[in-house]
C-alpha cells in the first residue's frame, strides 16, 4: 500500500468517526468537506463490509462491451477508407 492509499484510507477513517460522534452526515459532510451522497456511500459500504472495504476500488470496468461490427459496416468502413485516400 502506497503512501496515498494510506492517506485516503485515514480520510475515510475520520469520516466515518465524525459521523458516529455526530450522528449526521450533513453535519460531517461539512465538518469534513466532502459531499454527502460521498460519505452516505462510504457509511454503506463500512457497515457491509467493515474496516477492509475503506481501500479505494478498481475503477477499471469489469468487462468491456463487444464491438458490435458487421460485415455491412466493415465493408462501408473499408470503401470510406479507400475512397477517401486515409490511412495511406
Amino acid at each position: 500500500m502506497n503512501k496515498n492509499e494510506e492517506r485516503a484510507i485515514s480520510a475515510r477513517k475520520l469520516w466515518l468517526e465524525t459521523f458516529q460522534q455526530t450522528n449526521s452526515v450533513s453535519i460531517t459532510s461539512r465538518k469534513c468537506g466532502v459531499p454527502r451522497s460521498t460519505i452516505y456511500r462510504w457509511i454503506e459500504r463500512y457497515q457491509n463490509n467493515g474496516i477492509p472495504c475503506l481501500k479505494s476500488l478498481s475503477r477499471r470496468p469489469r468487462r468491456l462491451a463487444k464491438l458490435k461490427i458487421n460485415d455491412s459496416i466493415e465493408n462501408n468502413i473499408l470503401s470510406l477508407l479507400e475512397s477517401k485516400k486515409w490511412g495511406q
